[in-house]
């Protein structure tokens, strides 16, 4: 017979070796990644209030926090989402590239 203690013990270890080998929902693998290929989601955004610009490109499906204000994006290779200051949700297919009229300040970005 086993005592409580050696129940709840391997009760805890079956627990902890099923959250380990398990994968949960969405996993963050998107990377961030030298622009050297048109293949990779490039982001140009604003910085210094708007007296500068630089870019940022990533790979991988996941989702990323940027809280940038986005001047264009050209997906790549990529279906991407982001959600938007205001809560909007957009959405752009593969090979879009998007200028925006003004700068979109963005949440975060997913490849999908």
């Amino acid at each position: 017979m086993f005592s409580k203690g050696k129940t709840l013990a391997a009760a805890t270890g079956a627990a902890l070796a099923f959250t380990l080998a398990v994968p949960m929902g969405n996993a963050s693998a998107i990377d961030w990644v030298q622009c050297n290929s048109k293949e990779y989601l490039h982001l140009v955004y604003e910085y210094d209030s708007g007296k500068g610009a630089s870019w940022a490109c990533y790979a991988n499906g996941g989702r990323t926090n940027i809280n940038r204000w986005v001047k264009e994006i050209h997906t790549g290779n990529n279906n991407i989402r982001y959600r938007d200051h205001n809560g909007a949700l957009i959405t752009y297919p593969k090979w879009t590239d998007k200028k925006f009229p003004k700068t979109v300040n963005m949440d975060w970005i997913e490849i999908v």
